[in-house]
């Protein structure tokens, strides 16, 4: 989240898994590299167990992302598509967001912009070159 305090994390990256409704929301936090590469594949894969209509990455509060973190969105992606599940990530304003534009990844992957959950109050989805 914009202005979030990267203190409050217990470990350099940590990863949540949760289901709403038939959405599944993988919310990531501190620095996403190639240490936390296991984690979140195990993640995405609980996720996609479930069946979800849709997985949600939300990157928030992802203080750095390297480019293991990059390519593990497009496999995810890639996976939603072969799995028939939507996908999407929720950016913040800072950082990650910048990395998406400048590697050109905002035109690839479903940005979502305000998902509609109770701590969102949202406009709804908004995607590149994905359907979300």
């Amino acid at each position: 989240m914009a202005g979030s305090d990267p203190s409050r994390f217990q470990k350099p990256f940590e990863l949540r898994v949760e289901q709403r409704g038939k959405s599944a929301i993988l919310r990531l936090a501190g620095e996403f590299d190639l240490s936390g590469k296991k984690e979140f594949e195990a993640g995405l894969s609980q996720a996609a167990s479930r069946e979800p209509a849709e997985v949600i990455i939300d990157l928030r509060d992802v203080t750095f992302i390297d480019s293991t973190g990059l390519r593990l969105m497009l496999e995810a992606w890639n996976q939603s598509r072969r799995g028939g599940f939507d996908f999407g990530l929720l950016l913040n304003d800072g950082r990650v967001r910048g990395l998406y534009q400048d590697t050109r990844r905002d035109q690839v992957l479903p940005i979502v912009e305000g998902f509609r959950l109770p701590e969102y109050n949202g406009a709804g989805p908004r995607s590149g070159n994905g359907s979300l």
